[in-house]
């Protein structure tokens, strides 16, 4: 039969066995960071807390005894170098001091991306590919999660690690074994939820400069407001504290067990989590769906 008389033929383009096509997004994402000697400066800036905590933790265990005992003398104290055997010692980068790397590496790499793309013209070449809106979503939604997992709980387990290794016994890596377990919960629910909301934020517009400032804006600028400015007009209300970021560190103190600094209730704070999640995967995809029907 002539070539002409066959009509039109589909192409059906099937996935390669093995790799899933949603999963070349963020490991091709993660290597534009590797490559970028500019974004390896800023997390090696980012990580600077637990850097910090790495040299405390040397110090914890070559200044004073793990058992408890009083340093010697001459020594330094030990409530300045911590106990690395407790969760408060971890604590600390991962929630108090976590909110400016998160803004600035999450700004430089993940919040671009999807607007990045909407630029360019490579979502409607994602969609003509085996690749649904659903699967891109969550191709994105993994790489924002890396990218904020990379700056929090990624350094945190490797600061856990050196200590289990460089103890002097195995009695350091028996009463702290439940720790590496809080903080992979504790990075994998920042992870999750803070991703799906860069995913949203980037999916607002097609201008990367743009999605910088609305990520800004929305983190930092409203952090800023209910837990700073308004203290100064209101007397002390726990609404004050009611910003995106005081949800996420109240849920992470309870996820860690430690002491809860953010007066929120714990269930408040997990239902505004799922239902600023939700609503922000309803922006995602409503703002791929008229590039969903193109594709």
């Amino acid at each position: 039969m002539p070539i002409y008389e066959r009509g039109y033929l589909e192409l059906r383009e099937e996935e390669r066995p093995g790799r899933p096509s949603w999963l070349v997004l963020p490991l091709v994402e993660a290597g534009a960071w590797i490559r970028n000697r500019k974004l390896l400066v800023l997390w090696f800036a980012c990580v600077v807390p637990f850097l910090v905590l790495l040299v405390r933790l040397f110090m914890a265990l070559s200044l004073v005894a793990l058992d408890g005992s009083a340093p010697r003398p001459g020594r330094m104290p030990r409530v300045f170098l911590g106990n690395p055997r407790s969760m408060e010692f971890y604590s600390g980068p991962l929630l108090e001091f976590s909110l400016l790397p998160v803004l600035v590496f999450l700004a430089a790499t993940a919040v671009r991306t999807i607007s990045l793309d909407r630029k360019t013209g490579a979502l409607e070449l994602y969609f003509t590919r085996p690749l649904s809106p659903s699967r891109y979503i969550l191709g994105r939604w993994c790489g924002a999660a890396l990218a904020v997992a990379s700056v929090t709980a990624v350094p945190a387990l490797l600061v856990w690690l050196v200590g289990a290794l460089a103890a002097p016994d195995w009695s350091f890596l028996e009463e702290t074994l439940w720790i590496p377990g809080r903080i992979l919960l504790q990075g994998g629910f920042f992870a999750l939820v803070m991703g799906i909301w860069v995913a949203a934020i980037s999916s607002l517009t097609s201008s990367p400069r743009t999605s910088q400032i609305l990520w800004a804006g929305f983190l930092a600028v409203m952090h800023l407001v209910f837990s700073g400015g308004l203290r100064r007009f209101l007397r002390e209300s726990w609404p004050v504290q009611l910003s995106p970021w005081g949800i996420l560190q109240r849920v992470g103190e309870a996820i860690l067990g430690v002491k809860p600094e953010v007066p929120l209730s714990l269930p408040l704070c997990v239902a505004l989590s799922v239902f600023l999640s939700v609503l922000a995967y309803l922006v995602l995809r409503r703002n791929l769906k008229p590039l969903e029907v193109v594709g």
